[in-house]
């Protein structure tokens, strides 16, 4: 979007608008200001070089060679997955990488320092292979805090301020992190086995896997490094030490060639009937990017009424006055942003807000109906009874975003496309409906909602994830700039929501797999927070919840050797997860939260699991479940489906083990329908587990909400925030809706679970 332009716009701050009770105390602007100072203290303590590149180098910046290279070994467990994932800094972060992605650690830490580096390869032989897969290892994380003391005298102050310490004193215990974790719920290792028995001859054996990771393990790279140009080159080994000195056979360029990079493409597209046919028609230009690249930032997705750019806050009610929407991504147009008209009709957003006559007249051709100019007849006959009045000509009916992963080397593509918006359903779409439902939303209300997708290339720890929450609060408290080029008010990238999730996530994970196995990502792990909503009468009724489209993940028993049943409990243990997270992602819910299934619930009550593996064993599926399905097969999975009640299965990685649960849209969606009477879709945050579940009294409860408070958002909602300030502030409510955190309500989970609960242990 042009500068001037966005300068123009009306200087809209959307609050987070959150449904939930009063809060039991009232709080003021001083004790918020005291809260705050103690997190940024807080933020201080922390060891940020576990996390922050900068803060690292800053570090090593006088280091040798030989202690940057003993740093690194200190930080970075090896572990085994093709090309560059992570990168310098996600490696850094995931406390963990392979070879290449430790050697570009290494080498950004000494080229910081003053020394000419270069980034060998060779293929290693059967003995270096063996050597370099027995260091495979779990992250060994060093303490989150760099001063203890500080760290504490900062947590009492903020729990002074809330009048309620035990709140604060869990955000410690969660930085301390548990001794040791507990066991996942019993019903998990009772699905997994199950799971397990139904594949048969079908479950994978750790033969391939073990084949799999010998050959990327003998793609080794390493480091060397020289001081002046004079010297001799010196090779530094962080993943491990070859039994003999390694002659390179090339010398990998900088930047790394697409053929070692992890690739994400993503496509939004709009549908739209044109008479009987259906087309797609891109809405801004591909986004591609490298995992190892990226970082640890999201991309928000989100459709905007004109009508919000003329002053009317709330989308929902802009919408139906509105003639163009606009597709933003993390707030401000993308390229080649294409805007739109409820008919479908399309132009460039430049053009169309730079307005005029063209505009004018893009929205009047788009407004045709079917009564002028017959829509029956391109749909091949029939009597215009058949249709609604004023069926349009053309419009628009639904939204698609296609996500493409490009692994390493020449590996196949993988797609998933997921359909944001659907007028025709699933059921319809599969059987080549053109025409929507009739209780379809209409197209102005449809298209609205904010998609989230989050890249997780690697684990996170807890230094890192309260750093992010901090961060993200003083920069509520201190309402930091809109960025150029972001439209005021308008979902942007959270990267505490990401590493809130990809928290809560790993340790289902790892709960899940059990006592001594390694679990971790081999490519990148893709999950979409949606946000979405429609009109009844008066009322918003939003829908939301977390869709995990890969997960990527392997497991390695205590031998070190490759575990796929593992993987396969991880997976059930991220599906119970998901539930989790799906029916917390709705901020302030309240008691109208009405928990809707997802995949969890039709696998654990089907009588029994049927395995599939060809496209002619679905044909019982209904069609839209049935083309989710088949797809799932073309991308090489094993199916086991659930039998005699709701449509759902468990998608398994026939190599791997990855597992993961889909219901019958294809997603592993739970979500959570909640009434708001404000826009509560343009939300800054996310709650990964409502306090609401917490139970008991007295220390037990205490602990439990502290934890949810630590995991949540640690902090305060802001409703408003304009020049008069923070007018208003909610903390946790013991009695009401729960917990509010950094921005975020409470919701209650059906299912009970907390991964998180073994810091109160």
């Amino acid at each position: 979007m042009p500068n001037g332009l966005v300068a123009a716009l009306p200087a809209l701050l959307i609050g987070l608008a959150l449904a939930v009770a009063p809060p039991a105390r009232a709080q003021t602007p001083d004790r918020l200001d005291a809260w705050l100072s103690g997190a940024e203290v807080l933020a201080g303590a922390l060891d940020r070089t576990q996390f922050d590149l900068d803060a690292l180098a800053l570090e090593m910046a006088l280091a040798t060679p030989e202690e940057i290279a003993a740093r690194v070994d200190a930080l970075v467990a090896t572990q085994i997955y093709p090309g560059a994932l992570r990168g310098a800094e996600g490696s850094l972060a995931a406390g963990s990488g392979n070879s290449l992605d430790q050697a570009l650690l290494t080498i950004r830490l000494l080229t910081d320092a003053g020394y000419e580096t270069r980034l060998a390869r060779a293929r290693l032989g059967d003995e270096d292979a063996a050597r370099l897969l027995a260091a495979g290892a779990a992250p060994q994380r060093p303490p989150a805090l760099a001063d203890p003391a500080t760290a504490a005298a900062a947590l009492d102050g903020m729990g002074a301020a809330i009048e309620d310490p035990a709140l604060t004193a869990a955000v410690g215990a969660y930085l301390d992190g548990p001794a040791a974790l507990p066991d996942a719920p019993a019903e998990v290792r009772a699905q997994a086995d199950r799971l397990i028995a139904a594949l048969g001859d079908a479950m994978p054996g750790p033969a391939a896997l073990g084949a799999l990771m010998e050959d990327e393990a003998r793609d080794y790279f390493w480091v060397q490094h020289r001081l002046f140009a004079g010297d001799d080159w010196q090779d530094l080994h962080t993943a491990f030490t070859p039994g003999t000195p390694l002659e390179p056979a090339e010398f990998v360029a900088s930047p790394l060639p697409d053929d070692l990079l992890h690739r994400v493409e993503i496509r939004f597209r709009l549908v739209v009937r044109d008479g009987g046919r259906i087309t797609e028609t891109d809405l801004m230009s591909p986004v591609s990017f490298a995992p190892a690249a990226q970082g640890r930032m999201p991309l928000v997705f989100s459709i905007l009424p004109d009508g919000v750019l003329k002053g009317e806050p709330d989308i929902f009610r802009a919408a139906p006055e509105s003639t163009f929407f606009f597709p933003l991504l993390n707030g401000a147009l993308g390229d080649r942003a294409m805007a739109f008209t409820r008919e479908g009709v399309t132009a460039p957003a430049a053009d169309v807000l730079a307005g005029g006559a063209m505009s004018d007249l893009i929205a009047t051709v788009g407004a045709r109906t079917s009564r002028a100019v017959g829509l029956l007849d391109s749909l091949g006959g029939g009597a215009d009874d058949d249709l609604p009045p004023d069926t349009p000509v053309t419009e628009v009916m639904g939204l698609v975003m296609s996500v493409t992963h490009t692994p390493p080397f020449g590996a196949p593509r993988i797609e998933h496309v997921r359909h944001l918006a659907d007028r025709r359903g699933a059921d319809g779409r599969a059987e080549g409906a053109v025409l929507a439902m009739p209780d379809a939303a209409p197209p102005e209300i449809a298209v609205l909602g904010r998609w989230t997708l989050l890249g997780l290339a690697g684990g996170t720890g807890p230094a890192e994830v309260v750093a992010a929450q901090i961060d993200r609060a003083l920069a509520l408290r201190d309402a930091a700039p809109v960025a150029d080029g972001v439209v005021p008010g308008q979902p942007t990238a959270n990267p505490a929501q990401l590493l809130v999730t990809a928290e809560m996530l790993d340790r289902a994970a790892a709960l899940g797999a059990g006592q001594g196995t390694t679990v971790y990502r081999a490519g990148p792990g893709l999950a979409m927070i949606h946000q979405t909503g429609r009109i009844e009468g008066d009322r918003v009724i939003q829908t939301a919840g977390i869709d995990i489209l890969a997960t990527a993940r392997r497991a390695l028993g205590p031998d070190g050797a490759p575990d796929p049943a593992a993987a396969l409990r991880a997976g059930v243990a991220e599906t119970l997860a998901e539930t989790v997270l799906g029916t917390s992602v709705a901020p302030g819910t309240g008691p109208e939260a009405l928990a809707r299934i997802g995949s969890w619930e039709p696998l654990v009550a089907a009588p029994e699991l049927r395995l599939a593996r060809r496209a002619a064993e679905l044909e019982d599926l209904p069609p839209g479940a049935r083309a989710a399905a088949a797809a799932d097969l073309a991308r090489g999975a094993v199916l086991a489906l659930a039998t005699g009640g709701g449509v759902a299965w468990w998608r398994v990685d026939p190599v791997s083990g990855a597992t993961i649960g889909v219901d019958a849209l294809g997603r592993g969606a739970e979500a959570a329908d909640y009434v708001s009477l404000v826009d509560a879709i343009i939300t800054g945050v996310f709650i990964g587990y409502g306090a609401s579940q917490c139970g008991g009294e007295g220390a037990a409860y205490a602990c439990c909400v502290g934890t949810n408070f630590a995991f949540g958002m640690i902090g305060f909602a802001v409703l408003d925030k304009v020049a008069k300030g923070i007018v208003a502030l909610q903390f946790a409510d013991d009695v009401g809706a729960g917990l509010t955190g950094l921005a975020a309500g409470t919701t209650a989970s059906a299912t009970g679970w907390n991964p998180m609960s073994a810091i109160c242990e």
